[in-house]
């Protein structure tokens, strides 16, 4: 079978295809390997064997492959990789004999619910860093069932990202009209509640380096879109956000370490900061913590605007299985819209790892296609 995977530097094979991806000005070796596998050994009674058609691979894989990476240097093993990917689509191979919920030929791509599987034995959360991996055997409740008018390639970028965004939404609360403000929005969790709160009615405000996209996102029912002026670069993106001035129920932040302290003043009183991530996934690999992340916080004046406003904290880690039913339901209906930004295949490693992980002009998620 084949698989994309994290390989040491010196990792020869004469039918590899490689390519080299900075992150955090590591060069990061990656490799489509094919892999021997056992398709025709007994499976559990629950479990299900999957066959992918296309897989995806998010920001918090970043960490995840410079971590491994590092694993794989130490090991000093030149035949050791690490497989990646994090969402997939596929077809149902074979099932255990206690499986009713599909069947061979079935589509499916994860349910990462979260914090609860549904099984005591059945860790909750990302189904599997190694979603690249063309065939592979999960517990039947970590699956769900694509829909018809779904293609490989948007379940292959669907589910992190609508379970996400479903659980955000329904913790905040908000009734139709409200005001909600959306930060980093060309990021793939941005997208997906961008997209979610405008079904619902909500006045969906975001903020963006990516000027280019203003007439995109106005396009899909952004009511205004700020720009920060800032380069790429991390520090230059902390910024205060004295160029706004309206005020919201809401602020959606999936980069807490960017923009919590600049954007708690925006919100009225009794309204929702919800956050579900960090712009930082690096902290700690190469040693000791990375202090250029820290935001220069003063605590007391902060936490003050919180209390005498009343401002509800939320985090939020992926969500229930009932919140990606309902995205997949909704998708269905024509009620969300997902964006694909490009697709490669053919063993084009390449062009998929850096439009992925070094290409920030982009909109929408970044698939590989085994088909």
């Amino acid at each position: 079978m084949k698989l994309l995977a994290v390989v040491h530097p010196d990792y020869s094979s004469s039918d590899a295809l490689f390519t080299r991806i900075d992150i955090q000005e590591v060069p990061v070796p990656f490799a489509m390997l094919e892999v021997a596998v056992d398709l025709d050994s007994k499976l559990d009674d629950d479990m299900v064997l999957v066959k992918k058609t296309a897989f995806s691979i998010n920001y918090r894989d970043k960490g995840i492959c410079l971590r491994a990476y590092r694993e794989i240097q130490e090991s000093g093993s030149l035949s050791s990789y690490f497989t990646i990917g994090s969402e997939f689509a596929g077809v149902v191979v074979r099932v255990g004999s206690a499986v009713h919920q599909f069947k061979p030929g079935d589509r499916v791509m994860p349910d990462h619910a979260f914090p609860h599987s549904g099984y005591k034995h059945v860790l909750p959360g990302v189904i599997s860093n190694k979603c690249s991996s063309e065939y592979a055997v999960y517990h039947f409740s970590k699956l769900i069932q694509i829909p018809d008018n779904m293609t490989d390639e948007t379940a292959a970028s669907f589910s992190l990202g609508a379970q996400t965004a479903y659980s955000m939404v329904r913790k905040a609360v908000l009734l139709p009209g409200q005001r909600a403000l959306v930060t980093a929005a060309s990021s793939n969790t941005s997208l997906f509640i961008i997209q979610t709160l405008i079904a619902r009615g909500i006045e969906t405000h975001v903020i963006t380096t990516q000027r280019e996209y203003t007439e995109a996102f106005k396009k899909i029912g952004v009511h205004t879109v700020y720009h920060n002026n800032t380069s790429f670069d991390f520090y230059d993106e902390r910024q205060d956000m004295a160029h706004i001035n309206d005020r919201f129920d809401a602020v959606f932040d999936p980069l807490f370490d960017i923009y919590f302290v600049s954007v708690v003043p925006l919100l009225n009183m009794g309204a929702k900061y919800l956050t579900c991530g960090r712009y930082d996934q690096f902290s700690g690999i190469d040693g000791e913590p990375d202090g250029r992340y820290d935001q220069d916080i003063k605590v007391t004046e902060l936490i003050g605007y919180i209390l005498h406003n009343n401002i509800s904290l939320i985090g939020n880690c992926i969500g229930f299985s009932s919140d990606l039913e309902q995205a997949v339901k909704d998708y269905e209906e024509g009620k969300l819209p997902v964006l694909i930004d490009s697709v490669f295949r053919n063993g084009d490693i390449n062009g998929f790892m850096t439009r992925s992980f070094s290409e920030k002009k982009r909109l929408g998620k970044v698939i590989y296609s085994y088909q």
